[in-house]
């Protein structure tokens, strides 16, 4: 998602008291139990939250686009939240990274619509996943790639991986409770796999 596609004129910021701020968001979440927020354990929501309370003194509650399991990275991540505060968007940025873990970093602050909401508004969604295919584990690649026991043949894989575009219906993959009340028909618009050194890079995109 292109925040500036959002971004809203200088008059509509100054006829709002109220702000709807959008940040652009990676993070390595090795330490994390998910993205989203848990009551007893350290998420990415939990981590922005808290500096943005630090930095506003408001209590905020933050829109993500997507929700991340535990272990995952995100580097386009989108969150959405509202203030009354007068910060500049730089200092927002700046602010907020001198106050969040080392592991989280605010890429980009943006003035957006009232209405924007992260993850209603998104288009699409990109999920890459890294395999190292060394004969041995790696080290300092650990926690960003899945080395399998058994080594990978990448032509059928990719054969297959074109199966998946197009219009299908994951409910086998949500809970039975979370398929009857969600949506679970999705467009695929691509697949790419490719071996790139000892790594191979699936990545898949869709709605």
């Amino acid at each position: 998602m292109r925040m500036e596609q959002v971004a809203l004129s200088e008059q509509q910021r100054e006829d709002q008291s109220i702000r709807r701020l959008a940040l652009l968001i990676e993070y390595q979440g090795t330490a994390y139990a998910g993205s989203q927020l848990q009551a007893n354990a350290p998420t990415v929501q939990g981590a922005l939250e808290q500096a943005l309370r630090n930095l506003t003194g408001e209590s905020i509650r933050v829109a993500l686009a997507g929700r991340t399991d535990a272990g995952v990275h995100a580097r386009g991540q989108v969150a959405a939240f509202n203030t009354s505060s007068c910060l500049t968007l730089d200092t927002f940025a700046r602010g907020t990274n001198a106050l969040l873990p080392l592991d989280i970093s605010v890429r980009a602050v943006a003035d957006v619509p009232s209405q924007f909401d992260p993850r209603r508004h998104a288009r699409s969604r990109l999920y890459r996943y890294t395999f190292h295919l060394g004969r041995q584990r790696p080290g300092l690649l650990r926690n960003f790639a899945w080395h399998p026991p058994a080594t990978l043949d990448l032509a059928p894989m990719t054969e297959a991986a074109r199966l998946l575009v197009g219009s299908h219906d994951f409910a086998s993959f949500a809970q039975p409770s979370e398929a009857r009340r969600r949506l679970t028909r999705r467009f695929v618009t691509r697949t790419d796999l490719r071996a790139k050194g000892e790594l191979a890079l699936f990545d898949i995109e869709a709605n």
